[in-house]
């Protein structure tokens, strides 16, 4: 299927479900990424996390007192940082992917009516319509975009699945929230052979605000 038909599919079926929610909001947040990868780093490599945020829809349908099912329509973004460093040469490489995400979580939440603490995990769907990679060597920085696809031209698999788990607190119609996305699919693209793996793994600190609550 090509991106911008999946995209729109993305958005056809998700909408729908956020406009009939028992409480619609939006969501706003910073996000820090990085990868898990399945080789070591040469001793003069570092990975470290990288800077991003997120926003867009969310929503809540409540299944009981305490328990509720929220979903969520975003963009977002998330990548790493890789530097190298050596007696004679120092370098940074900074990957950043856009994606579309699509989630959703069951949530249990306990407390009194105003302010009531909660706990959710469940499974989030993204697909990536955009990146850019910034190198830098001796002050100078080169931008590129990335070509995500999966044939052995392109850069990374534009399609990211895991799991989400998060913990926060509703205080009236706010929400304040923090999430851990464990990314489950390799990035790199089908047509490499490669036994390398590339794995989002990426923190989030989130603010929702509910319109009918």
């Amino acid at each position: 299927m090509q991106p911008k038909k999946l995209i729109f599919l993305l958005t056809i079926l998700a909408l729908p479900n956020l406009l009939n929610a028992q409480e619609l909001g939006i969501r706003a947040g910073g996000n820090l990424s990085t990868w898990n990868i399945s080789f070591p780093l040469e001793e003069e490599e570092t990975k470290k996390y990288l800077f991003g945020f997120h926003i867009g829809g969310t929503a809540l349908y409540e299944l009981s007192d305490n328990l509720k099912l929220n979903t969520g329509l975003y963009f977002t973004q998330k990548g790493v940082v890789a530097e190298y460093n050596d007696i004679d040469e120092t370098s940074e490489t900074r990957l950043k992917v856009n994606y579309l995400q699509l989630q959703g979580a069951l949530e249990y939440s306990f407390g009194e009516q105003n302010v009531k603490p909660f706990i959710q995990a469940g499974p989030y769907f993204s697909y990536g319509i955009s990146g850019k990679a910034e190198e830098t060597f001796e002050g100078t920085t080169i931008e590129s975009d990335l070509d995500l696809g999966n044939s052995e031209d392109d850069d990374f698999d534009p399609i990211d699945f895991g799991l989400n788990f998060g913990a926060g607190v509703d205080i009236d119609k706010f929400r304040v929230g923090v999430n851990y996305e464990l990314g489950l699919t390799d990035l790199e693209p089908n047509d490499l052979d490669s036994e390398d793996t590339y794995k989002n793994s990426s923190f989030n600190l989130n603010v929702s605000y509910f319109f009918n609550r």
